[in-house]
C-alpha cells in the first residue's frame, strides 16, 4: 500500500513540476482574462488500489469451484476472476476564482468491481461472486492557476471531501443442485478522502474542453449493515476505496 502511494505521489510531483516549468516559459504577461466562473462535468477513469475486493471473490469462487468439483466426483469446474482494481465515474463541480487562486465544490458518482465466475466443461451448473463498490463524494477543492496562452490555462488543485460507500454483495446461483443459495446484500461505509489534480484548460467562446490526473487517498475500512460485516477469510474487515490515480475529460462553461 505505502508502495503505491508512493509511485502516485512521485508522478504527480513530476507532472506539476514539468507544467510548472512549461507554464513559466510560456505564459503571456497582460494579455489573459482569467474565468470567474466555471460550471462543468467530468468523466474519469483509472486505477484503485482494492486487493481485499480481489481475494474476497477468488476466495468465494475457488470454495465453489470445490464444491461443485466434489460433488461430480471430477475436476471440470474452475473458477475465473475479473480484479475491483479498476475505477470509472463522472463528477460535477461549480468553481470560483479571484486572480490566481479559487475553490470548486462537487459532487459525482464512481464504481469498481470485482467478480468470480464458476463453471465446468460440459456442465450447465454455474455460480457468479460480485462485490460492487459505488461511492458518492461531497469535495472541496482549493486551485492556483497559471496562464498558458491567451486562451488556455493549467490548474493545480487539493482537497479533501466525505465520500459515501454502498458495497453490493452477491451471489447468483445458477446450477441444478436444488434450492437457491443465492444473495444479495448492501454494505455501508463512508471515510474522510483527500486528492490532488493537475488540470490543462483550453477556452472557446463561451464553453471550455479541460483533461487531468487526479490522484485521490479514500479508504473505506470497514461494511456494516445492521451489525453485520463484510469479513476476510483471515477475519479481518474487508477495506476497499478509491486510492489510486485516474485520468479525465471535462466540459463546461464559465463566465
Amino acid at each position: 500500500m505505502k508502495k503505491v502511494l508512493t509511485i502516485i505521489f512521485l508522478n504527480i510531483c513530476f507532472l506539476t513540476s514539468s507544467m510548472l516549468s512549461l507554464s513559466a516559459q510560456d505564459a503571456p504577461e497582460n494579455t489573459f482574462t482569467y474565468p470567474s466562473f466555471q460550471i462543468l462535468a467530468s468523466f474519469n477513469l483509472g486505477y484503485a488500489y482494492n486487493p481485499d475486493m480481489n481475494d474476497w471473490t477468488e476466495a468465494r469462487g475457488d470454495e465453489l469451484s470445490d464444491y461443485y468439483n466434489d460433488l461430480a466426483g471430477a475436476n471440470d469446474f474452475s473458477s475465473k476472476t475479473s480484479a475491483g482494481d479498476f475505477v470509472i465515474g463522472v463528477d460535477a463541480e461549480l468553481r470560483f476564482f479571484s486572480d490566481n487562486f479559487g475553490f470548486g465544490a462537487g459532487t459525482g458518482y464512481s464504481n469498481c468491481e470485482a467478480e468470480a465466475e464458476v463453471k465446468g466443461s460440459g456442465w450447465s451448473d454455474k455460480g457468479i461472486f460480485t462485490l460492487n463498490l459505488d461511492v458518492i463524494p461531497l469535495i472541496g477543492t482549493l486551485y492556483y492557476r497559471k496562464a498558458l496562452t491567451d486562451r488556455s490555462f493549467i490548474l493545480f488543485g487539493a482537497g479533501a471531501g466525505y465520500y459515501m460507500a454502498t458495497m453490493n454483495a452477491e451471489y447468483k446461483d445458477k446450477d441444478t443442485i436444488p434450492g437457491d443459495d443465492g444473495y444479495d446484500y448492501d454494505f455501508k461505509a463512508s471515510a474522510i478522502g483527500y486528492h490532488v489534480k493537475c488540470e490543462y484548460n483550453h477556452l472557446f467562446s463561451s464553453f471550455f474542453v479541460s483533461g487531468g490526473v487526479l490522484a485521490r487517498y479514500v479508504q473505506f475500512d470497514k461494511f456494516e449493515d445492521d451489525g453485520l460485516k463484510i469479513i476476510m477469510n483471515n477475519g479481518d474487515n474487508l477495506e476497499a476505496g478509491l486510492t489510486g490515480a485516474t485520468v479525465y475529460v471535462s466540459a463546461g462553461v464559465f463566465i
